[in-house]
């Protein structure tokens, strides 16, 4: 197994490294002299951030897979063989399905996994018929680790590259996560982008929105947005449309879901839509819930 391993200028540059010899894996570095001005790319390990790193994957005839963390440590992005980013959700659905025949198996009482509400619907899909609980918390990695350490689990994970394992402790662990998924490649002897074969990649897309007014998005106001959408599914012909107020406002359909969310860190709205069909259908319906919300006065104009 090679690695390209990119820290990001961040506070893995030490440890990872150490970690890696440790067990005699091949590595290379990137960016991995560590500097809080981050010269070497930006903090954010997202698909623009890591472009570099996908390049130098795809076009490599020895490493295997890529991988990268945020400033601080607490997220990791893996790139598969192709020099495609790995969606976080995809890898967690793989290590939970891995975790079920590993070590003897999971206990059933223990068989719940966390995740926010804006994490792909593939998780029940896949994981349900297993055994598994998904229990959806609001967004966040404080929110998944108090719904973990409440309700029990074996393991939880967000969007953005994080993942918790309460077996040793609460908080994001992007080293335990890269030791996971290296000794399960070597445990099953395949490739990182064979082994998520076996898992669904629904198409998804997500945007941010400047909000036209800086306001708290109240009862009212999330009524509002339900019922705009309501009136979009009726005219889409989509019945039994079933919403979810826990952190923002998610409706799910027969062929996806959206989720319409104001961010809980600056005054933007974020537009989510998860498909089951194809890229197309989730654009498609991505601009019509645009076109919504700026109906309601919520997107501040270009």
């Amino acid at each position: 197994l090679h690695l390209i391993v990119d820290p990001g200028n961040g506070s893995s540059c030490d440890i990872l490294p150490i970690i890696l010899n440790k067990y005699n894996i091949k590595y290379m570095t990137i960016n991995s002299q560590m500097d809080g001005s981050f010269p070497g790319r930006l903090s954010e390990p997202n698909k623009e951030n890591l472009n570099q790193l996908s390049k130098f994957v795809k076009i490599s005839d020895v490493q295997d897979i890529g991988i990268a963390l945020d400033g601080d440590a607490d997220r990791v992005i893996f790139i598969a063989e192709d020099g495609k980013l790995v969606d976080p959700i995809r890898l967690l659905a793989l290590c939970a399905k891995d975790l079920l025949t590993e070590n003897g198996g999971i206990p059933e009482k223990d068989r719940k996994i966390a995740t926010p509400i804006n994490s792909s619907s593939l998780l029940e899909r896949l994981l349900e018929p297993l055994g598994y609980e998904v229990i959806r918390t609001e967004v966040g990695d404080i929110k998944v680790a108090t719904a973990l350490k409440e309700k029990g689990g074996i393991l939880g994970g967000e969007t953005s590259g994080t993942y918790i394992w309460p077996k040793y402790h609460y908080g994001p662990d992007s080293l335990l996560t890269i030791a996971y998924v290296l000794e399960m490649i070597n445990r099953k002897r395949k490739p990182l982008r064979e082994l998520l074969k076996e898992i669904p990649d629904f198409p998804f897309v997500r945007e941010s929105f400047q909000l036209k007014e800086d306001i708290p998005f109240t009862k009212e106001v999330n009524e509002k947005i339900i019922t705009e959408m309501n009136n979009l599914f009726q005219n889409l012909g989509k019945d039994h449309v079933k919403i979810n107020k826990l952190d923002g406002v998610r409706f799910d359909y027969q062929e996806g879901w959206v989720m319409v969310r104001r961010s809980g860190t600056s005054p933007k709205l974020r537009i989510s839509v998860e498909s089951t069909i194809d890229i197309p259908h989730a654009k498609e319906i991505f601009q019509m819930t645009v076109k919504r919300m700026d109906k309601l006065g919520l997107i501040k104009e270009n």
